[in-house]
């Protein structure tokens, strides 16, 4: 009886069986799944990494509007205190 991985359940034959190809191909469909998992996980976090740079940005902006509006608010007003 072959052994299996603990994480994945891939078959490990041992060395005094005859190796079964249905067991190396029931092994490359766990890996190829697990791959386009991990592969389409990647994928989303980096499409979400992008959002939270633009938002990011955004944020930015909008504060830097912000600092500059209060500052001329406060030029002006000490303008008038002169």
């Amino acid at each position: 009886m072959p052994e299996y991985t603990e994480n994945y359940g891939l078959t490990l034959p041992l060395k005094t069986e005859n190796y079964d190809l249905d067991h190396m191909t029931d092994s490359m469909k766990i890996i190829d799944t697990e791959l386009k998992r991990v592969d389409d996980k990647a994928q989303e976090v980096e499409q979400d990494l992008t959002q939270h740079k633009l938002d990011y940005a955004t944020f930015k902006d909008n504060t830097t509007l912000k600092v500059a509006k209060v500052e001329k608010e406060l030029n002006d007003y000490k303008a008038t205190m002169q």
